[in-house]
């Protein structure tokens, strides 16, 4: 009869001991933000191992022979059964569509940022060739005024033509604005 009060005394301690340890565990999970699943887990695991520590100090049973023995282990066989059902029933299932649920809405954000992305470079490729035929009538109208500028700049300086040949610098201007060939004008006296 002595050990009971000693093997109660263990028990206390060890469920006090069990339960403070569980609860920094559950408490240090739920402060890192860990899924309700995980908080779960590591409360199994705390009781799992105090009842482990329990059982470690409990006093020995008497030994069982014949059909005492085997209904014995019968009951030691359907308890763990039990137990091992009502745990994994427990525990969340896998399902299928749950995770094709999971797969489409992450999918569903990647086609989306895709499709997005299409319209960007869509819409760059337009303003590109927006620009590009802008740059292209800007070199035409630089190379028209260069060719006006050159034949006007000529026929200024053009000492050569005879006598009754004169450019004005108002006349050169014209020319060089109507993008006309060089062409020398004529002045009768």
């Amino acid at each position: 009869m002595t050990d009971q009060p000693s093997f109660l005394a263990s028990l206390i301690k060890k469920v006090v001991v069990g339960t403070l340890v569980g609860a920094v565990l559950v408490g240090a999970a739920w402060k890192l933000e860990f899924p309700e699943v995980f908080l779960k887990m590591f409360a199994a695991y705390v009781l799992l191992g105090t009842a482990v520590f329990v059982l470690l100090d409990a006093p020995a049973m008497k030994p069982l022979s014949g059909l005492k023995a085997l209904a014995g282990l019968l009951a030691f066989y359907a308890v763990l059964c039990v137990a091992y059902i009502v745990g994994a029933s427990a525990w969340p299932q896998y399902d299928p569509e749950d995770e094709k649920g999971k797969i489409e809405k992450l999918l569903k954000v990647k086609r989306e940022k895709a499709a997005q992305e299409r319209t960007l470079v869509d819409e760059s490729l337009k303003r590109a060739a927006a620009l590009e035929e802008k740059a292209l009538a800007l070199a035409a109208r630089l190379s028209r005024l260069r060719a006006a500028g050159a034949c006007s700049r000529a026929a200024w300086r053009s000492t050569s033509c005879t006598s009754a040949t004169t450019v004005t610098r108002s006349e050169a201007r014209g020319a060089s604005r109507s993008g006309a060939p060089c062409s020398t004008t004529s002045a009768t006296s």
